[in-house]
């Protein structure tokens, strides 16, 4: 869950293939903001290259909220597209092909 910082530091030192980041379904509606501000901080990070940030050669994906879930899902890439080390945006319950062009 992205509003969760000991999780998030505990994925860097897996080695999976992909760490990905949630914003929907893991993280309580109350905390919705903090985790954004956390992905988002985490992200910024890892393009500044700090040791703390790095998660090694996983490939780095954020989960964002659903589309049909009011603007969780537009605050989430307004604050993700500008992160340069975030790879891949999970999009959930995608329901037709527009919601993919959305994104």
């Amino acid at each position: 869950p992205g509003a969760d910082p000991k999780k998030i530091e505990k994925s860097k030192t897996l080695g999976a293939d992909a760490i990905v980041l949630d914003l929907e379904d893991g993280v309580s509606v109350h905390k919705k903001d903090e985790a954004r501000d956390l992905v988002t901080s985490v992200l910024m990070q890892q393009q500044e290259g700090t040791s703390a940030s790095s998660f090694g050669q996983s490939e780095v994906c954020a989960r964002i909220n659903g589309l049909n879930d009011g603007d969780l899902a537009i605050q989430d890439l307004q604050s993700l597209l500008p992160c340069p080390m975030l790879q891949t945006i999970v999009i959930p319950k995608v329901e037709s092909e527009n919601d993919i062009k959305f994104v």
